[in-house]
């Protein structure tokens, strides 16, 4: 199948290593290996842990730049709904059967209602970010580019800078966890390409970037640590550098996500990508499915945190790497499946009657209440919007 020229292969391979940076967070935390590490082996955990935050902002950020200027799919996002019902149903019904007392009613509505349930907040959050879209993309087309950097400053300020230094959970980002601090690093991702900021840096220096906030974020943990464990006898606030709104972990996305935008990939490389890239996202409902999350996933790789630090690193990257191919492996079985049942057809039409007949209206009828003056050009607005080319397949994770 001939390829588009146009097609940014380095953000599907920032998707493909985001996913495998989120495996790496659960490895470590629910897995038991920062909770039964000590001493060195403990330190370099966290620098692994610290390394790898940024997973979840990355794909907001490619979210923010990959939907900016382009018409919303729905069709697309019906398609990750199907994926998620899909594992819901399946993951709990392979639990009933072979470990029947991991699953009760509680499961089972979750199963049949993942989204409004929560089953996984990050698609939860998505989901609603996702129908906001066309109104953030007619807010940014709207407003001057001085404006939007007053913007972009005005979020890192108030919802990354002031939250990290006061130690308090903004009530707008809610500790990164939420559809806000989505919404928020959508703005800077849209903004970056907007601004055409990836075409003013060079890739050699944000590589330096994200390796020098890691590095200030971990130096913070250590140091955090050790004042408060001499003056008040235990370890308080260690962690004030490591949450998804610190500005540490912010800019070390951004550093990391510019440098991929500029990443070059030689042939054999993007057809790797082109496989991997759009299996990535059901590693992440097949593996923090909550039944595989707490009896398959906890505690169960604790005993890698009592081994040497370098022992502890190829044990979690080992792993890391056989969760994902694993994960993948199901999920090539699921999409040849989903294809020979004509789902994508289906998200189509879902696409058409719902969306089409519905939603765009309530859109126009929205923006044209909201700046009344430029009402007239708002269909030009919108045909011109449907033409541009998808460049880049938009997928989400945790």
């Amino acid at each position: 199948m001939h390829e588009r020229n146009d097609r940014n292969y380095g953000i599907d391979a920032l998707r493909i290593l985001s996913m495998m940076m989120v495996v790496v967070l659960h490895v470590l935390g629910k897995g038991g290996v920062l909770e039964s590490s000590s001493g060195m082996s403990l330190h370099i955990a966290w620098l692994v842990e610290i390394g790898v935050y940024c997973a979840v902002d990355c794909y907001a950020l490619i979210t923010g730049y990959v939907c900016y200027g382009r018409r919303q799919h729905y069709a697309r996002f019906f398609d990750l709904w199907f994926q998620v019902v899909f594992y819901c149903v399946l993951i709990t019904t392979v639990f009933a059967y072979f470990l029947p007392g991991s699953v009760g009613m509680k499961e089972v509505i979750k199963a049949v209602m993942p989204v409004t349930r929560g089953q996984y907040w990050y698609f939860t959050a998505y989901a609603v970010l996702f129908v906001f879209i066309p109104y953030l993309n007619r807010f940014l087309e709207m407003i001057p580019r001085k404006t939007l950097v007053a913007l972009i400053m005005l979020i890192i300020l108030t919802e990354s800078l002031v939250p990290t230094l006061t130690h308090s959970v903004s009530y707008f980002n809610q500790g990164g966890y939420g559809v806000l601090w989505l919404a928020c690093l959508y703005v800077i991702g849209a903004s970056i390409k907007i601004l055409s900021i990836e075409h003013r840096v060079n890739r050699k220096y944000m590589l330096s970037g994200y390796t020098f906030c890691i590095l200030l974020a971990w130096t913070s943990y250590l140091s955090i640590g050790w004042i408060t464990e001499t003056v008040l006898g235990k370890i308080k606030g260690a962690q004030a550098f490591v949450s998804y709104p610190s500005p540490l972990i912010l800019f070390s996305a951004i550093f990391l996500f510019l440098f991929f935008l500029r990443l070059k990939l030689g042939d054999f490389s993007r057809k790797c990508v082109c496989f991997f890239a759009p299996l990535s996202f059901s590693v992440y409902l097949i593996h923090t499915h909550p039944l595989v999350f707490n009896h398959i996933i906890g505690g169960n790789f604790s005993f890698l945190g009592r081994e040497p630090w370098y022992v502890l690193v190829g044990g979690v990257l080992t792993s890391t790497f056989g969760i994902y191919l694993i994960c993948t492996l199901v999920d090539f079985l699921r999409k040849n499946l989903f294809q020979l049942c004509k789902i994508d057809c289906l998200s189509r039409q879902m696409d058409q009657i719902i969306v089409g007949r519905w939603i765009n209206r309530v859109f126009e009828k929205a923006c044209c209440w909201i700046v009344p003056e430029r009402s007239a050009g708002m269909n030009d607005d919108l045909l011109r919007l449907s033409k541009v080319p998808d460049k880049n397949n938009e997928k989400p994770s945790s």
